[in-house]
């Protein structure tokens, strides 16, 4: 199965209780008018999120997603 989450689809918060999945923010990098954040999970597992707000390095956040932007596609197998 296939994953799609829109980058703005991801909110950033801090309350580590709040969201779905926990990680720390490993790369911050401003592109003109947001930025664009890597969150790291324990799992290694690498969100990339748009926001308008900058975060640092290091901080620990909570990852929310709407179950409704998720989308799932079945990952077609190579003959």
């Amino acid at each position: 199965v296939k994953v799609e989450i829109g980058l703005k689809d991801i909110i950033i918060v801090d309350d580590e209780e709040e969201g779905n999945i926990t990680g720390e923010i490993v790369s911050t990098i401003y592109k003109g008018d947001h930025y664009q954040v890597i969150v790291r999970t324990e799992e290694d597992e690498d969100f990339v999120v748009d926001t308008e707000y900058t975060w640092n390095e290091n901080d620990k956040v909570s990852i929310k997603v709407d179950p409704k932007k998720i989308k799932l596609r079945l990952k077609l197998r190579a003959s």
